[in-house]
């Protein structure tokens, strides 16, 4: 009998490898995220099979690792709380906001609509670095240079939405949003963004150090 359950279970296990792999190895991630030693097994897994790992979206990811499609491709994408160190109020706050009002369109709209109490520097800075916002055009570089204009920033919002209740033009967006100018600029080099993410997920998401020697790896 307990040979016969196993084989059961792994029958099952196969054929949703087979038939949903992007879902399956998402799901697999989700229960060892915490297992380090299993998740790097499984991202190598990821890998082999083909499917496209993305760092974690501000508007696409939710708190677990979850199968999606971007721009016409499949990929799996990094829950927000995979990032070290991301607080879960924070990361519900932002699930909330974009369900309720829609996802972000810009960086400034981000600040505008975030709660700073809860979205707070450390989040954004984290996040930056792992590649959250890299969807609104600025290098994760710009972002990092100029995070304490996006921080105010968002202090600013939200002083100017609790000023603004209660007021005859409470609901007006021009009265309650704060303008946003980043200048943007060349991204880092990509050993740079491997530590980054190396330093906020535990992994290399947009590639691996020692890449430009995987062929020569392969022949040895």
């Amino acid at each position: 009998s307990h040979s016969a359950a196993y084989a059961m279970v792994t029958f099952q296990t196969a054929w949703l490898k087979t038939y949903y792999p992007n879902e399956f190895m998402a799901a697999l991630l989700t229960s060892d995220k915490d297992n380090t030693d299993k998740v790097v097994r499984y991202i190598d897994e990821v890998k082999r099979m083909g499917i496209e790992l993305s760092p974690p979206d501000v508007n696409d990811s939710y708190l677990e690792f979850s199968a999606t499609t971007k721009e016409d491709r499949e990929i799996i994408l990094f829950g927000l709380g995979a990032i070290k160190g991301v607080g879960r109020s924070a990361i519900e706050s932002i699930i909330r906001t974009r369900e309720e009002d829609g996802e972000f369109t810009s960086i400034e709209n981000f600040v505008n609509r975030i709660d700073p109490s809860k979205v707070n520097k450390r989040f954004i800075e984290s996040s930056i670095k792992s590649g959250g916002f890299d969807r609104f055009g600025y290098s994760r570089k710009a972002l990092l240079d100029q995070i304490e204009k996006i921080v105010d920033t968002a202090k600013y919002a939200s002083t100017a939405k609790k000023n603004a209740v209660g007021s005859l033009f409470g609901d007006d967006e021009e009265i309650t949003s704060v303008a946003l100018t980043l200048t943007n600029s060349e991204e880092y080099e990509l050993k740079d963004i491997l530590e980054f993410e190396k330093d906020t997920l535990g992994f290399y998401v947009s590639g691996h150090p020692l890449d430009e020697f995987r062929e020569r790896m392969d022949e040895l």
